[in-house]
């Protein structure tokens, strides 16, 4: 985003509003349910949490492609990318265990 269009500080402008806000990673899910506990100590204000992610994120042939919501691949392109994802997630379930 900050390469095309950069919007600056998103938290702090929503600050300046009066906004509780803040931002974690928005690939930790741990992170993000911190994030939420911690917004629900704050009282009398709205909230908003800004999540930093990687445009498709650990898909082998998407990540970080400007264009990958509309893109076409190949049967091969899908093989591979549920192969790296189905490796990722035996990885976490490997360091949970």
């Amino acid at each position: 985003v900050k390469d095309i269009c950069d919007l600056g500080d998103i938290r702090g402008k929503f600050q300046e509003f009066g906004w509780d806000a803040r931002e974690c990673d928005g690939h930790n899910v741990e992170k993000i349910i911190q994030a939420i506990e911690e917004a629900k100590t704050v009282s009398g204000k709205p909230h908003m949490i800004v999540l930093h992610t990687i445009k498709g994120k650990d898909c082998t042939f998407a990540q970080e492609v400007l264009y990958n919501h509309h893109m076409k691949f190949s049967q091969e392109d899908y093989a591979s990318a549920i192969e790296a994802l189905d490796q990722k997630i035996a990885e976490l379930e490997k360091e949970e265990a």
